[in-house]
Order: structure tokens, then sequence, then C-alpha cells
């Protein structure tokens, strides 16, 4: 899980939104679920992660009471499993794509570790 305290949540994650579909956020899809959350695929991993690509996923959840935050919650593919470092090359690669596009907003960031060696979210949905 990584979590953003930022100022203005629901126009930082619309900002991501229209940075991804103007293309230039390139590595990053991202689709509007029905529950009013936020989907980002990561396709940026071509030959780099492949074990990434189409297996994986963040779900936001958006607070805009109390503290402003936007929480990013990993999901896999049912079965599909991470290991340390596959966790946490995707936790870099949303916080990369996040400090270098929403970073003034950014007030504090915070990513939990895995709790196993090997990191077994849930289910994608099709």
């Amino acid at each position: 899980m990584l979590i953003i305290y930022v100022k203005e949540p629901i126009s930082s994650l619309n900002a991501i939104k229209s940075l991804i579909k103007d293309k230039t956020i390139k590595t990053w899809e991202c689709h509007n679920l029905q529950n009013g959350n936020t989907r980002f695929d990561w396709i940026g991993g071509g030959n780099n992660w492949p074990n990434l690509d189409q297996n994986v996923y963040f779900e936001t959840v958006v607070n805009t009471k109390d503290k402003e935050y936007i929480q990013f919650n990993l999901h896999t593919k049912q079965g599909h499993k991470l290991n340390e470092a596959e966790y946490a090359q995707m936790h870099s690669e949303l916080t990369g794509m996040l400090f270098s596009h929403i970073s003034a907003k950014i007030e504090v960031c915070g990513i939990k570790p895995s709790k196993d060696r090997t990191h077994n979210v849930d289910i994608i949905d099709k």
C-alpha cells in the first residue's frame, strides 16, 4: 500500500488521469471503477518486468475528510504472486510517476512493505 497526503486529493487524482489520457504519462493506464475508485494499470514493463505487466494494478481510495489523502492498494490476478523485488518495483514505479507530476501537492508519502516475502493480494476484476 502507498498513501500520499496531498492537497486537494480529487483534483490531484484528476490531474494524473488527464496526463494519462493525453499520453503525457505513457507507462500507466487508468480506469474508473463502479465503486467510484480509480484503477491504475502499469503498462511500462516490457521486457524489464514482464511478471508485472497485466498482472497487477493499484486501486485508489480517496479521503477528503480530516486528513486529505489518496491511498493506492496493490492487487494481483488470482494466483499471481510477487516477490519482494517486484512488490518494491511496483511501488517505486507508482511513486516515481506521482512525484514527477504532482509533487507540489504531496505533503507526505508512505509505503507499507509487504507482510510476506511473497506478496499475493487478491483478484483483478475482469
